[in-house]
């Protein structure tokens, strides 16, 4: 019982964990997209 608590819980530590990098990528992405974006109107 133990060790499946300890391996779900691994498991959804590993899901945020992506999620997280996933979401911090898309923001860089966006960040990059509206720097260019206001450099190329500018």
């Amino acid at each position: 019982m133990l060790g499946e608590t300890t391996d779900s819980r691994a498991e959804i530590t590993r899901a945020d964990t992506n999620f997280d990098r996933s979401r911090a990528i898309g923001r860089a992405i966006s960040s990059s997209r509206g720097r260019s974006s206001r450099r190329s109107r500018a």
